[in-house]
Protein backbone atom coordinates (compact mmCIF):
# COMPACT_ATOMS: atom_id res chain seq x y z
CA UNK A 1 0.00 0.00 0.00
CA UNK A 2 1.43 3.47 -0.98
CA UNK A 3 2.06 6.04 2.04
CA UNK A 4 2.80 9.60 2.83
CA UNK A 5 6.30 8.51 2.80
CA UNK A 6 6.39 7.61 -0.70
CA UNK A 7 5.89 10.75 -2.25
CA UNK A 8 6.66 12.98 0.42
CA UNK A 9 10.41 14.70 -0.22
CA UNK A 10 10.52 15.77 3.35
CA UNK A 11 10.60 11.86 4.60
CA UNK A 12 12.84 11.12 2.02
CA UNK A 13 16.78 10.81 2.10
CA UNK A 14 18.82 12.16 -0.62
CA UNK A 15 19.68 8.64 -1.57
CA UNK A 16 15.75 7.96 -2.33
CA UNK A 17 15.15 11.40 -3.51
CA UNK A 18 17.85 10.10 -6.62
CA UNK A 19 16.08 7.01 -6.76
CA UNK A 20 12.66 8.75 -7.55
CA UNK A 21 14.29 11.03 -9.88
CA UNK A 22 15.17 8.10 -12.17
CA UNK A 23 11.21 7.10 -12.32
CA UNK A 24 9.44 10.43 -12.27
CA UNK A 25 10.39 13.89 -12.56
CA UNK A 26 6.67 15.42 -11.14
CA UNK A 27 6.58 17.43 -8.54
CA UNK A 28 3.73 19.20 -6.33
CA UNK A 29 4.09 22.28 -4.25
CA UNK A 30 1.22 22.67 -1.79
CA UNK A 31 1.32 26.77 -1.20
CA UNK A 32 -1.34 27.69 1.98
CA UNK A 33 -1.30 30.75 4.21
CA UNK A 34 -1.32 30.87 8.28
CA UNK A 35 -4.52 33.42 8.77
CA UNK A 36 -7.20 33.64 10.81
CA UNK A 37 -10.42 31.04 10.08
CA UNK A 38 -13.15 32.15 12.46
CA UNK A 39 -13.69 31.03 15.85
CA UNK A 40 -13.69 27.57 15.51
CA UNK A 41 -10.53 26.89 13.13
CA UNK A 42 -6.96 26.66 12.97
CA UNK A 43 -4.87 29.36 11.40
CA UNK A 44 -3.28 26.91 9.54
CA UNK A 45 -6.27 25.55 7.71
CA UNK A 46 -4.91 26.83 4.00
CA UNK A 47 -1.57 25.53 4.36
CA UNK A 48 -3.15 22.01 5.84
CA UNK A 49 -6.13 21.76 3.01
CA UNK A 50 -3.03 22.63 0.67
CA UNK A 51 -0.79 19.88 1.74
CA UNK A 52 -3.24 17.59 2.43
CA UNK A 53 -4.76 17.71 -1.32
CA UNK A 54 -1.53 17.42 -2.82
CA UNK A 55 -0.66 14.34 -1.09
CA UNK A 56 -3.87 12.99 -1.63
CA UNK A 57 -3.41 13.81 -5.31
CA UNK A 58 0.12 12.28 -5.72
CA UNK A 59 -0.85 8.81 -3.71
CA UNK A 60 -3.87 8.88 -6.41
CA UNK A 61 -1.40 9.01 -9.64
CA UNK A 62 1.46 6.70 -7.99
CA UNK A 63 0.58 3.76 -9.69
CA UNK A 64 0.92 5.90 -13.12
CA UNK A 65 3.36 8.19 -12.31
CA UNK A 66 5.00 8.29 -9.11
CA UNK A 67 4.77 12.15 -8.51
CA UNK A 68 6.53 13.91 -5.60
CA UNK A 69 5.16 16.55 -2.74
CA UNK A 70 7.73 18.82 -1.51
CA UNK A 71 7.73 20.78 1.68
CA UNK A 72 4.31 23.08 2.28
CA UNK A 73 4.83 26.68 1.29
CA UNK A 74 2.83 27.62 4.91
CA UNK A 75 3.04 31.40 4.15
CA UNK A 76 1.34 33.79 1.54
CA UNK A 77 -0.47 36.92 1.09
CA UNK A 78 -2.86 38.39 3.15
CA UNK A 79 -2.00 42.06 3.41
CA UNK A 80 -5.75 43.00 2.59
CA UNK A 81 -7.65 45.71 4.28
CA UNK A 82 -9.74 44.17 7.23
CA UNK A 83 -8.60 40.83 7.36
CA UNK A 84 -4.56 41.64 8.24
CA UNK A 85 -5.97 43.26 11.59
CA UNK A 86 -6.95 40.00 13.02
CA UNK A 87 -4.28 38.37 15.68
CA UNK A 88 -2.87 35.16 13.85
CA UNK A 89 -2.60 36.64 10.33
CA UNK A 90 0.70 36.82 8.60
CA UNK A 91 1.77 37.79 5.31
CA UNK A 92 4.30 38.07 2.80
CA UNK A 93 4.98 40.51 0.63
CA UNK A 94 4.44 39.83 -2.58
CA UNK A 95 7.56 40.03 -4.08
CA UNK A 96 8.90 38.39 -0.94
CA UNK A 97 5.76 35.48 -2.12
CA UNK A 98 7.06 35.72 -5.85
CA UNK A 99 10.83 35.09 -4.94
CA UNK A 100 9.92 32.58 -2.40
CA UNK A 101 7.82 29.84 -4.82
CA UNK A 102 10.40 31.18 -7.88
CA UNK A 103 13.89 29.84 -5.61
CA UNK A 104 11.91 26.85 -4.15
CA UNK A 105 10.63 25.66 -7.72
CA UNK A 106 13.99 26.41 -9.03
CA UNK A 107 16.12 24.46 -6.38
CA UNK A 108 13.66 21.18 -7.81
CA UNK A 109 14.33 21.82 -10.95
CA UNK A 110 18.12 21.82 -10.63
CA UNK A 111 17.40 18.37 -8.77
CA UNK A 112 15.86 17.20 -11.84
CA UNK A 113 12.68 17.46 -11.39
CA UNK A 114 11.13 19.05 -14.50
CA UNK A 115 7.43 19.01 -14.25
CA UNK A 116 6.00 21.18 -11.42
CA UNK A 117 2.21 21.67 -10.26
CA UNK A 118 1.43 24.24 -7.22
CA UNK A 119 -1.55 23.53 -5.08
CA UNK A 120 -2.81 26.41 -4.38
CA UNK A 121 -4.81 26.90 -0.79
CA UNK A 122 -5.46 30.75 -0.02
CA UNK A 123 -7.20 32.74 -2.41
CA UNK A 124 -5.42 35.53 -2.50
CA UNK A 125 -2.01 34.01 -3.49
CA UNK A 126 -2.32 33.51 -7.34
CA UNK A 127 -1.09 36.84 -8.99
CA UNK A 128 1.99 36.12 -7.17
CA UNK A 129 2.50 32.76 -7.86
CA UNK A 130 1.50 32.69 -11.40
CA UNK A 131 4.32 35.64 -11.86
CA UNK A 132 6.83 32.76 -10.56
CA UNK A 133 5.35 30.60 -12.54
CA UNK A 134 6.05 33.69 -16.05
CA UNK A 135 9.37 33.96 -14.80
CA UNK A 136 10.46 30.43 -14.50
CA UNK A 137 9.11 29.11 -17.72
CA UNK A 138 11.08 31.66 -19.28
CA UNK A 139 14.25 31.22 -17.38
CA UNK A 140 14.36 27.69 -17.16
CA UNK A 141 12.13 25.83 -19.98
CA UNK A 142 10.47 23.83 -17.38
CA UNK A 143 6.67 23.03 -17.06
CA UNK A 144 5.28 25.09 -14.80
CA UNK A 145 1.55 24.91 -13.49
CA UNK A 146 -0.57 25.92 -11.11
CA UNK A 147 -3.95 24.55 -9.15
CA UNK A 148 -6.24 26.36 -7.48
CA UNK A 149 -8.26 24.20 -4.64
CA UNK A 150 -11.50 26.52 -4.66
CA UNK A 151 -11.44 26.90 -8.41
CA UNK A 152 -10.85 22.85 -9.01
CA UNK A 153 -13.53 21.78 -6.72
CA UNK A 154 -15.95 24.71 -7.39
CA UNK A 155 -18.69 22.87 -9.68
CA UNK A 156 -18.41 19.26 -8.04
CA UNK A 157 -18.83 21.13 -4.94
CA UNK A 158 -22.12 22.48 -5.63
CA UNK A 159 -23.27 19.10 -6.78
CA UNK A 160 -22.22 17.37 -3.31
CA UNK A 161 -23.83 19.83 -1.41
CA UNK A 162 -27.26 19.58 -3.29
CA UNK A 163 -26.82 16.07 -3.02
CA UNK A 164 -26.71 16.66 1.29
CA UNK A 165 -29.32 19.31 1.09
CA UNK A 166 -26.98 22.14 2.55
CA UNK A 167 -25.93 25.60 1.60
CA UNK A 168 -24.15 26.33 -1.35
CA UNK A 169 -22.00 27.60 0.66
CA UNK A 170 -18.41 29.30 -0.99
CA UNK A 171 -16.41 31.63 1.29
CA UNK A 172 -13.62 31.84 3.80
CA UNK A 173 -13.37 29.37 7.10
CA UNK A 174 -16.80 28.30 5.30
CA UNK A 175 -18.67 24.92 5.24
CA UNK A 176 -16.25 23.81 2.46
CA UNK A 177 -12.83 24.95 3.47
CA UNK A 178 -13.92 23.28 7.11
CA UNK A 179 -15.21 19.90 6.05
CA UNK A 180 -11.78 19.28 4.33
CA UNK A 181 -9.81 20.26 7.20
CA UNK A 182 -11.83 18.12 9.28
CA UNK A 183 -10.86 15.22 6.94
CA UNK A 184 -7.06 16.32 6.95
CA UNK A 185 -7.30 16.20 10.96
CA UNK A 186 -7.73 19.17 12.33
CA UNK A 187 -9.82 19.71 15.29
CA UNK A 188 -12.56 22.50 14.95
CA UNK A 189 -14.52 24.34 18.19
CA UNK A 190 -18.15 22.84 16.90
CA UNK A 191 -19.38 24.94 19.64
CA UNK A 192 -17.95 27.90 18.48
CA UNK A 193 -19.43 27.70 14.39
CA UNK A 194 -20.31 31.09 13.25
CA UNK A 195 -22.82 32.22 10.83
CA UNK A 196 -22.28 34.23 7.50
CA UNK A 197 -20.59 37.80 8.86
CA UNK A 198 -20.85 39.86 5.32
CA UNK A 199 -22.59 42.94 5.19
CA UNK A 200 -24.16 43.31 2.06
CA UNK A 201 -22.67 45.90 -0.35
CA UNK A 202 -24.39 48.78 -1.31
CA UNK A 203 -23.84 51.25 -4.23
CA UNK A 204 -21.77 51.60 -7.22
CA UNK A 205 -19.35 49.05 -6.07
CA UNK A 206 -22.29 46.36 -4.67
CA UNK A 207 -22.81 46.31 -8.70
CA UNK A 208 -19.68 45.06 -9.93
CA UNK A 209 -18.25 42.78 -6.80
CA UNK A 210 -18.42 40.47 -6.50
CA UNK A 211 -19.23 39.45 -9.97
CA UNK A 212 -18.26 42.03 -12.22
CA UNK A 213 -18.70 42.31 -15.76
CA UNK A 214 -17.15 40.13 -18.26
CA UNK A 215 -13.94 40.99 -19.13
CA UNK A 216 -13.67 43.21 -16.53
CA UNK A 217 -11.59 43.08 -13.45
CA UNK A 218 -9.86 45.15 -10.60
CA UNK A 219 -8.12 44.26 -7.31
CA UNK A 220 -11.46 44.63 -4.85
CA UNK A 221 -9.46 42.60 -1.59
CA UNK A 222 -6.81 45.59 -2.17
CA UNK A 223 -10.42 47.82 -1.58
CA UNK A 224 -11.13 48.98 1.99
CA UNK A 225 -14.35 49.73 0.53
CA UNK A 226 -15.25 46.26 -0.38
CA UNK A 227 -13.29 44.99 2.35
CA UNK A 228 -14.71 46.48 5.52
CA UNK A 229 -18.12 44.67 4.07
CA UNK A 230 -16.18 41.51 4.60
CA UNK A 231 -14.46 41.54 7.50
CA UNK A 232 -15.58 44.56 9.53
CA UNK A 233 -14.18 45.06 12.85
CA UNK A 234 -15.24 43.25 15.86
CA UNK A 235 -16.76 40.17 13.48
CA UNK A 236 -15.77 36.68 13.76
CA UNK A 237 -14.05 36.26 10.71
CA UNK A 238 -15.73 33.69 8.26
CA UNK A 239 -16.91 34.66 5.23
CA UNK A 240 -19.63 31.91 4.64
CA UNK A 241 -21.27 29.14 6.94
CA UNK A 242 -19.44 26.36 8.52
CA UNK A 243 -22.23 25.14 10.43
CA UNK A 244 -22.65 21.02 9.44
CA UNK A 245 -19.14 21.00 8.46
CA UNK A 246 -17.79 16.92 9.05
CA UNK A 247 -15.78 14.87 8.31
CA UNK A 248 -17.65 12.56 5.98
CA UNK A 249 -18.30 15.80 3.87
CA UNK A 250 -14.44 16.65 3.64
CA UNK A 251 -13.97 13.09 2.01
CA UNK A 252 -16.23 14.09 -0.73
CA UNK A 253 -15.15 17.14 -1.48
CA UNK A 254 -11.64 15.78 -1.03
CA UNK A 255 -12.57 13.37 -3.78
CA UNK A 256 -13.66 15.67 -6.11
CA UNK A 257 -11.54 18.32 -5.99
CA UNK A 258 -8.45 15.87 -6.63
CA UNK A 259 -9.54 14.49 -9.86
CA UNK A 260 -8.44 17.21 -12.25
CA UNK A 261 -5.36 17.63 -10.28
CA UNK A 262 -4.75 13.91 -10.89
CA UNK A 263 -5.97 14.27 -14.91
CA UNK A 264 -3.05 16.78 -14.86
CA UNK A 265 -0.43 14.50 -13.74
CA UNK A 266 -0.82 11.86 -15.74
CA UNK A 267 -1.46 14.23 -19.11
CA UNK A 268 1.96 15.54 -18.69
CA UNK A 269 3.98 12.22 -17.39
CA UNK A 270 5.28 11.22 -20.53
CA UNK A 271 5.72 15.55 -22.00
CA UNK A 272 9.47 16.18 -21.76
CA UNK A 273 10.25 19.96 -21.34
CA UNK A 274 13.42 21.42 -23.11
CA UNK A 275 15.26 22.48 -20.18
CA UNK A 276 17.84 25.46 -20.88
CA UNK A 277 21.59 24.55 -19.45
CA UNK A 278 23.65 25.42 -16.64
CA UNK A 279 20.63 27.12 -14.76
CA UNK A 280 22.33 29.45 -11.82
CA UNK A 281 20.59 31.61 -9.32
CA UNK A 282 21.00 35.50 -10.23
CA UNK A 283 22.83 37.20 -7.75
Amino acid sequence: MTENKDVCLGLMTWQEIETRLKESDIALIPVGQIEQHGLHACIDLDSRNAEGIAIRAALAAFKSSKPVVAPTICYGYSDLPGLRDYPGVFSLRGETLVNLCYDVTFSLIRMGFSKIIFVNGHDANPPFIKEALRRLTKKTGAFCAMSHISEMNNSSAEEILKKHEMPLDFGHACLIETSIAMAFGMEVREELMAGHYCDKIEGPIGKIFPHAPVGISYPAWECPEVMDKIWAPGLPGSKGNPAGSSKELGEELIEATIKPLVELIEAVKDFKPDLKKNLEFEV
